[in-house]
Parts: structure tokens; sequence; C-alpha cells
């Protein structure tokens, strides 16, 4: 169904996914979305997927979004996180 969605309606659907309540749905929804995102609109989902609470859900979607992370937010994700282990 995603990919049927009009560009211009991305940042909408993406704005949906945070109204979703059911983790499951919240994954589901992200995954549909992940290869039609732009670079600024996956920051948003990355934020949504993070958000979800149950383990499983969250990993399906930070999965899904994680081919789509420009090397460079890769890097900064790696120092981010480094940073938190440090602490």
């Amino acid at each position: 169904m995603a990919d049927k969605l009009p560009a211009i309606l991305l940042q909408e659907a993406l704005a949906a996914t945070t109204k979703i309540r059911d983790n499951y749905y919240r994954a589901q929804f992200l995954n549909n979305l992940a290869d039609r995102l732009t670079p600024e609109l996956l920051q948003e989902a990355l934020a949504a997927a993070r958000k979800i609470q149950d383990e499983r859900h969250r990993a399906k979607a930070l999965s899904s979004l994680a081919p789509r992370i420009p090397p460079e937010l890769l890097q900064d994700g790696r120092a981010e996180g480094w940073k938190q282990l440090k602490v």
C-alpha cells in the first residue's frame, strides 16, 4: 500500500505512525514506508521506531530502516552509542 502512496503524503503517513498505539502495527507501518522515505523523513522514522516499547517490534522497524541510513548518520550513531556506554 505504501508503494502507491504519493510522495507528497509520505510526511503525513509518517506522522500518523505516532498515533498507532500497537507496537506491532507501528513497526509494520514503518517497515512498509522504509523504501520510500527521503533522508529527512528517515530521521523522523528512526525516532518513531526508537519509541516502540516492545524490543522485537522495535528491532523489526529499525532493521527495515537501517539499510537506508546514510554513512554519516551511522558514524554519528556509533559515536553517540560509545558516549552512552562510557557514562
